[in-house]
């Protein structure tokens, strides 16, 4: 998971189709406010995290 890109790194995954590669649910692009593309990317990790634990039960 990849967080903070600022708007041409982020251009720059599309156009080389890395973004899709990655998964655009795994990359949290920057934001204005110091912290949001991190807390957007834990609240991501733990969702994965619950729907994994959900499927062993």
């Amino acid at each position: 998971m990849l967080t903070g890109l600022n708007k041409h790194v982020l251009e720059q995954f599309k156009k080389t189709d890395l973004i899709d590669l990655l998964g655009e649910e795994n990359v949290c692009p920057a934001e204005p406010r110091f912290g949001t593309a991190v807390n957007q990317a834990v609240d991501r990790a733990e969702a994965w995290m619950n729907q994994k634990n959900q499927m062993k039960e």
